[in-house]
């Protein structure tokens, strides 16, 4: 299920207005992902193509 929260964010950013804000550095989008079992709650890091707890 973490790699649908990774498909999404394209299709996010490619909506005008938050296009519009992502360019004008008004807006920052981060991936996160809960684990409704556990309640964990995982967040993207980029850098390592990685899920890490928060």
């Amino acid at each position: 299920m973490q790699c649908h929260v990774l498909t999404r964010l394209p299709r996010l950013r490619s909506h005008p207005c938050v296009e519009r804000a992502l360019t004008r550095d008004r807006l920052a989008l981060h991936s996160r992902y809960y684990e409704v079992r556990t309640g964990a709650v995982r967040t993207h890091r980029p850098q390592t193509d990685t899920f890490e707890s928060l």
